[in-house]
């Protein structure tokens, strides 16, 4: 076993597929759309286009960094 883990949030702008085809972990950031927050989870909650397409039609969008409990507990 490897005395370091690789490691990335998910803002990496990688696949979740190719982190997972090399192995990197990655620790989800939060964003809001119109008020509500939701896990980046690489479009598995609302696809990708959905969300662009929302943002199209006005909806309020917001990033926030990862606090220190969820990164700690990643």
């Amino acid at each position: 076993m490897a005395d370091y883990i690789i490691s990335c949030g998910s803002p990496a702008d990688l696949s979740r597929e190719h982190l997972l085809d090399i192995d990197v972990r990655f620790v989800p950031y939060n964003y809001e759309l119109d008020g509500t927050v939701y896990k980046d989870d690489f479009g598995a909650t609302i696809p990708i286009d959905e969300f662009y397409q929302a943002m199209e039609k006005g909806a309020m969008t917001k990033t926030t960094q990862l606090n220190v409990d969820e990164y700690c507990t990643f």
